[in-house]
């Protein structure tokens, strides 16, 4: 959860239709936008990068992704520069898969990497080894010896 903004700010999500992130959704999702006079107001003699991230209108493009929660909190679901476009047009958000994989009981890390050159997602996953021991344990039925060399 990041809150709702302080009260010097303005904050909008906007849409991102090429990743699925719409501000019609229920709850409402899309890109973070501040202005505000605690916004910075540009990059240090880089008015390119400055462009880049803050709009005319003087919104700042964050580069996060977020999702408006009931009450106005605003929670950070994604980051717009981690989502990759697979070779069959599908966009892939490593982070978020990574999250879902990493509340697995059985997962103990895991690093997901898209390859905008292939149709597939290739994912490192770490076992959790106590997990994995106590299950196999359960399930030989006290059959100890084996599961000492693992």
């Amino acid at each position: 959860m990041v809150g709702g903004p302080l009260p010097c700010n303005k904050m909008k999500l906007i849409d991102l239709p090429e990743y699925g992130y719409l501000t019609t959704d229920e709850p409402p999702r899309g890109e973070i936008c501040v202005k505000g006079n605690s916004v910075f107001k540009g990059y240090f003699r880089n008015p390119v990068l400055t462009k880049s991230v803050l709009g005319d209108d003087g919104w700042l493009r964050v580069g996060d992704v977020g999702v408006l929660l009931p009450g106005g909190c605003l929670k950070i679901i994604d980051r717009v520069s981690s989502i990759c476009k697979l070779q069959h047009g599908l966009f892939v958000a490593p982070q978020y898969l990574e999250n879902i994989f990493g509340q697995c009981q059985s997962v103990s890390q895991v690093f997901v990497s898209p390859d905008p050159r292939s149709e597939f997602v290739a994912a490192v996953i770490v076992p959790e080894r106590e997990y994995l021991l106590r299950k196999l344990a359960e399930a030989s039925a006290g059959a100890a010896a084996p599961l000492a060399q693992l």
